[in-house]
């Protein structure tokens, strides 16, 4: 199994702004999650929470400058996809430390 941090968004607020369109407000919190490294199916890149976090930390304290991956898993016929905190290779090197 490996430790990785899991990403919950959560939408907070949708307000109206005429020249941009509506502005959604989310709430971001961090849980520890175990995953068995056997059914990652695919890890890529987030830019969607990259881009919010180099705009405004996620929470605070956060390093602008982490990045943010989707990882797919598989189990039983069913995929799954999770965001976490990390760049796809960080990720991937700790499913492959596990073989």
């Amino acid at each position: 199994m490996i430790k990785l941090t899991q990403v919950i968004t959560t939408t907070v607020g949708v307000t109206r702004n005429d020249q941009e369109g509506p502005v959604v407000q989310k709430e971001h919190t961090f849980k520890d999650i175990w995953v068995n490294p056997r059914y990652v199916i695919k890890v890529e890149d987030d830019p969607t929470l990259t881009a919010e976090n180099e705009k405004c930390p996620l929470v605070e304290g956060l390093d602008k400058r982490v990045g943010f991956s989707k990882v797919q898993v598989s189990s039983n016929n069913y995929a799954t996809h999770f965001s976490a905190v990390g760049h796809p290779n960080m990720i991937v090197s700790k499913i492959n430390m596990k073989d």
